[in-house]
C-alpha cells in the first residue's frame, strides 16, 4: 500500500511540473481560448491544495514528534505517585 501511496505522490508531482509548462506554453499563445483561463484557475486551486497538503503531510511528523518528547518528559521528571 505504501510503494503505491509513493508511486501515486510521485505521478502527481510530475502532473504538477507538466501543468506549469503546458500553461507556459498556451500563454505565450497570442489567441489562446477564453476557456483556458477559467480552466487553468480550477486546476491551479487544486495544485495550491496539494501543495498546501504536502505541507501539512510534512508538518505533522515532526509535531506528532515534539509532542511526544514533551510528554515522555513530562511524564519522567514528574512527581508523579501511583496510590494503589
Amino acid at each position: 500500500m505504501r510503494n503505491a501511496c509513493n508511486v501515486l505522490y510521485n505521478i502527481r508531482e510530475h502532473s504538477l511540473s507538466r501543468i506549469t509548462e503546458v500553461e507556459i506554453l498556451i500563454n505565450s499563445i497570442a489567441n489562446r481560448p477564453k476557456e483556458f483561463d477559467k480552466q487553468i484557475s480550477e486546476i491551479k486551486q487544486h495544485m495550491l491544495k496539494f501543495h498546501q497538503t504536502k505541507e501539512y503531510a510534512n508538518h505533522v511528523p515532526k509535531e506528532v514528534i515534539k509532542s511526544g518528547t514533551r510528554c515522555s518528559s513530562w511524564w519522567s521528571h514528574s512527581s508523579y505517585v501511583r496510590v494503589r
